[in-house]
């Protein structure tokens, strides 16, 4: 769902919970990044997805896809910096305040 907004580009990563990334299409090996692959800071209806025990260079929000099917969503909000974001969802200074995607589901 975020391919093709400027300033965003959806990565392949390693992904969480021992998946090796063999099949293209595992959701847990794909992740919203911004502007020099920093993790952009991802919300599910208000809840963070991003892996805040990890450090801030590689707490990735994995399974986006998974975890919101394009039919269950009603809105995506994107700002590529952290500081455009509403101020409950900017994100903490450094490497985490790329960006921040409000996903919203029905």
């Amino acid at each position: 769902m975020l391919q093709g907004i400027p300033s965003l580009r959806v990565m392949r990563q390693r992904g969480e919970r021992g998946s090796n990334c063999l099949s293209p299409n595992d959701p847990l090996c794909w992740v919203p990044v911004g502007l020099g692959n920093c993790p952009m800071t991802v919300y599910l209806d208000g809840r963070r997805l991003n892996d805040l025990s990890k450090p801030p260079e590689h707490a990735f929000a994995f399974g986006v896809d998974a975890l919101a099917l394009p039919t269950h969503v009603a809105g995506i909000e994107v700002y590529t910096t952290g500081g455009r974001a509403p101020p409950e969802y900017q994100s903490l200074p450094g490497p985490r305040s790329c960006g921040v995607i409000l996903i919203w589901t029905r």
